[in-house]
């Protein structure tokens, strides 16, 4: 958008899900026919697009480049001048956002599950640790702008996958460290479920085991067995065996109880999932209700937790 608007003559992007080296750049005519040149992105620096111009500098404009992309790989010569650069740049970063500063605390070691021994994990340690402060954080900032009645107080949590990224170590927690562990701040919204709804998403992540889309869910446990009875077999599912149906989830229960069909169930989850991944589940159209819109999210809930002196340690115990 911004490139249609004729604001900028080049973008590098940080994020894309292609790769091809025949269009490095992708060309975008904006008002007034300005080419702008939007890069694609490369997650963990597998990959730099260049681009070379030729300017004219009287006019202030450019009249021709070429452009291209370099895959990082050990092919590639370390470049002491570059990577003093970026040391450089990192340094300025750190300082500037005070990524050094330390938020708090985390009271054990907390892993993800492993992807070789707990290929189908539905629970992870650290996920819960997070989503127990998100909770706490939650009714924390909002218990003077709403009532909180007694059935919020077991109130479930959903995020995807991806809202934590990497194991987190006993001891301090900057936010150097928050902010990799944690890469996407999106908006959390409190909302009721329907318990159908509710089932309808336990049972669609089984098409997502170990996938980004699939949803840990606080306060809800149930099972992976393979599907129509079949045992799980020794080896992990690939991706497209998982997408054909292959597992299944068994009956969900919700803080230690049965699925009550005609409750409703109060959570707090990421507008990214409830919104896009959730959108084409049917039961999603009747199954929502009592939404409460927040500026809340994800990261800076974990952040203000810290801040009160919480500490982010293990809870699958509690389950």
């Amino acid at each position: 958008m911004l490139a249609e608007l004729g604001l900028f003559d080049i973008i590098f992007s940080g994020h894309a899900h292609y790769f091809s080296q025949d269009q490095a750049f992708k060309q975008v005519y904006g008002q007034g026919n300005r080419l702008g040149l939007l890069s694609q992105g490369f997650a963990l620096g597998g990959a730099v697009c260049w681009v070379r111009l030729t300017v004219n500098v009287e006019e202030q404009s450019i009249t021709d480049h070429t452009t291209g992309v370099r895959l990082l790989d050990h092919s590639c010569e370390e470049n002491v001048a570059i990577g003093a650069m970026v040391t450089n740049w990192k340094s300025q970063y750190m300082k500037a956002l005070r990524l050094d500063e330390v938020l708090g605390q985390c009271a054990e070691h907390l892993p993800l599950p492993d992807p070789e021994t707990e290929p189908y994990a539905v629970n992870s340690t650290l996920h819960l640790a997070l989503q127990e402060a998100v909770q706490q954080e939650f009714f924390h900032q909002v218990e003077h702008t709403m009532q909180i009645v007694a059935a919020m107080r077991e109130t479930l949590v959903i995020t995807n996958r991806y809202s934590a990224a990497i194991p987190l170590k006993a001891g301090p927690v900057t936010r150097y460290d928050l902010m990799q562990l944690i890469r996407y701040n999106g908006k959390m919204q409190l909302v009721e479920l329907s318990s159908s709804f509710l089932a309808a998403i336990v049972n669609r992540n089984s098409l997502f085991v170990g996938m980004a889309d699939f949803l840990y869910i606080r306060g809800v446990v149930y099972g992976i067995s393979g599907s129509k009875g079949i045992a799980l077999p020794n080896e992990p599912l690939t991706r497209d065996q998982i997408k054909a149906g292959a597992l299944e989830c068994s009956q969900p229960r919700v803080f230690g109880e049965d699925v009550d069909k005609e409750k409703w169930y109060w959570a707090i989850i990421d507008v990214y999932a409830l919104d896009t991944l959730l959108v084409d589940v049917p039961e999603r159209q009747t199954g929502v209700r009592n939404a409460v819109a927040t500026k809340l999210c994800y990261r800076d809930l974990v952040e203000g937790f810290l801040r009160r002196g919480g500490k982010l340690k293990s809870v699958m115990r509690q389950l």
